[in-house]
Formats: C-alpha cells, structure tokens, sequence
C-alpha cells in the first residue's frame, strides 16, 4: 500500500503524480494496489473462520459469516 501511495501522490516527486508523469508504470501501481488490499478484503473471513475455531463452532459457517461483511451493499 506505501508503494501504491508513492506512486499515485501529487507533489512528492514533481507537480504531478508518478503515474501522470510516466503512464507506462500505471498498470504495475494497480496490480500493486490489488495485492495490497487482498489480505484486508479478506480479513473478516480469516476472523470469522479462526473465532469459530477457536470457540469450538463450525469454521465454515465463522467463513461464512465473515464473508457476509464483505457482501457488497447498496
């Protein structure tokens, strides 16, 4: 995530953005940004799964349950 920041930041290495400056390098930051944010979109699922574990319930349904919190809402 700090490269991804470094990368998309106004003003840090000139008036625009690396990724204004050089576009070519645009695609590399949103696969960086992907790769970030993975283990954090995930997080609630792990929690639900290893809490369910842990308390001697069903991991599955903890899965399950934790990824209701990631459901997308309108």
């Amino acid at each position: 995530m700090g490269i991804n920041n470094l990368l998309t930041m106004k003003g840090l290495f000139g008036p625009k953005a690396l990724i204004e400056m050089y576009p070519q390098i645009a695609d590399i930051s949103n696969i960086i940004n992907v790769i970030a944010s993975t283990a954090f979109i995930f997080l609630p699922a792990l929690i639900g799964w290893s809490s369910m574990r842990v308390f001697g319930g069903s991991p599955i349904l903890g899965l399950v349950l934790g990824l209701i919190f990631n459901a997308p809402r309108n």
